[in-house]
Formats: structure tokens, sequence, C-alpha cells
């Protein structure tokens, strides 16, 4: 891995738990940052299992993958995340064995534009 993404990751493999989500954010002036939740911490201390700058697939995984143990890692049982491939690419490298949960909101989207998209075809 890069040292420069060491430099900006925070990685804290004791907040790993059965219930993830993984998502990207900007946090400053624009830049993208990968961020990996413990579901169960419900927003309050210990939540924050990853927080690595960039969204590129490889080095994302190379980074929790280096510092998070395999046996944590495979102790994760579902994963929430969105649609993504770059997403669905890490969460089956650092978590094969997990269940992916896409969000409801892009799963809703596309389902709503393709009725949509056959109303208006079937339109008088």
């Amino acid at each position: 891995m890069k040292e420069s993404y060491k430099k900006e990751s925070f990685i804290f493999p004791e907040n790993f738990g059965p219930n993830m989500a993984i998502d990207e954010t900007g946090l400053v002036n624009g830049e993208l940052y990968t961020i990996v939740l413990n579901k169960d911490g419900r927003g309050r201390k210990g939540s924050i299992a990853a927080l690595i700058k960039g969204t590129r697939g490889k080095d994302i995984a190379n980074a929790i993958t280096e510092e998070v143990p395999f046996s944590t890692r495979m102790k994760i049982k579902g994963i929430t995340l969105d649609l993504a491939n770059n997403m669905d690419w890490i969460v089956r490298q650092i978590a094969p064995n997990s269940i992916r949960t896409y969000d409801r909101f892009h799963v809703q989207k596309i389902v709503s534009d393709a009725v949509q998209t056959i109303r208006v075809h079937y339109r008088w």
C-alpha cells in the first residue's frame, strides 16, 4: 500500500463487528474518503471502524486487510453498501463470507426509473 494512504487512513480493528456498512463521503475540500462503520454502534463511540482517503478499491481493500486480522474480518456477517462497483469489490475482498445488503435508496431509484420508462412507453 502507498505510504500516503497509510498516513491518511484511520483503521480501528477493535471496532469491526458482525454488522457493518461502507460508503464514500466528502470531508475536506471535496476530497472523497471511504468510511466503514459498525452499525451496532448506532453512531456512538466505537462506530467508526475505518476512515481511508480515496475510493480506489485496491487501496481500500489493502489498507483494511493489512490492519485488520483475517479472523476479525471473517466474523463480519453482513455489510450494507451502495451499488458502486468498487464498493462491492472491496466488500468481496475484506469479508468474502458476508452477506451484502444494497442500500434501499439506490435499489428503489432503479426500480422507480424502470417503472417510469414502462409507464411512458405505454402512455396512450
